[in-house]
């Protein structure tokens, strides 16, 4: 019975890792080197190894610390374990949902309020849908709520807090480092960007991701999967009625 326990946790974390190196490999659709600066040439394949490292190494550690503190992925464990992965599906479905739509909105607010603040964005080839929706969807709440939000839950319990406020400290603490992981896109387009922008990254950035945090430990990883992929599409189909860049 134990060995057969855990050869499905060792399925869960194989089907997490899977999910986040899909994600990894759709960037292959993304014109990389055209995002880099003129005078930087690295091979494409050269630049998906950190994404991948990162996808591998918080699937690790996800797997690890979830199990400490009650999070899951109710429906892959429910795929591999032959399990029902039905009904977490369902029970997911609206508030991922309502999640996904909230996260179109700040998006497209975030869209509107820094129009004009980083312009040399609109020369830079953006991302393909696909990998917005795999990487942003998939990869991205691999490493920052299966494993970053997990572990600094695991570690929040251990300084004593209570099991509410250990989540919320670590999920706003998730979301944070989530946003500021943005700047690095930032910096890269813009030497001496604005205070006020780099304020609007993270609170563009942090508002979905402390939902996808609270999806995540009600109703599990595939529900801020889905929110976050969705927030995307909706955002696109939005951006494309409203004639805005997406």
């Amino acid at each position: 019975m134990e060995s057969r326990i855990a050869t499905r946790h060792r399925a869960v974390l194989a089907a997490v890792t899977a999910l986040g190196l899909l994600g990894v490999a759709s960037l292959l659709t993304a014109p990389l080197t055209s995002m880099l600066p003129e005078d930087v040439e690295i091979p494409t394949l050269m630049l998906l190894i950190q994404p991948a490292i990162l996808v591998c190494l918080f699937s690790v550690l996800g797997w690890w610390a979830s199990a400490k503190v009650g999070f899951s992925a109710p429906v892959i464990e429910g795929l591999v374990g032959h399990g029902d992965a039905v009904a977490p599906f369902l029970r997911a479905l609206l508030p991922s949902a309502l999640v996904a739509f909230a996260t179109a909105v700040v998006l497209g607010a975030y869209g509107v309020f820094t129009v004009g603040m980083i312009p040399i964005v609109e020369a830079q080839p953006s991302l393909p849908i696909a990998a917005k929706l795999l990487y942003g969807g998939i990869s991205e709440e691999v490493i920052a709520r299966w494993g970053i939000l997990s572990v600094l839950m695991v570690l929040a319990l251990r300084l004593g807090f209570g099991y509410v406020a250990a989540f919320w400290i670590a999920n706003l603490l998730a979301a944070f480092l989530f946003a500021i992981g943005h700047f690095g896109l930032v910096f890269a387009l813009l030497d001496e960007p604005s205070v006020l922008l780099l304020v609007a990254v993270i609170v563009g950035n942090s508002l979905p991701a402390i939902a996808f945090g609270w999806l995540y430990r009600a109703y599990g990883l595939e529900s801020a999967m889905m929110a976050h992929a969705g927030g995307h599409v909706l955002f696109i189909l939005g951006a494309g009625i409203a004639g805005l860049p997406s």
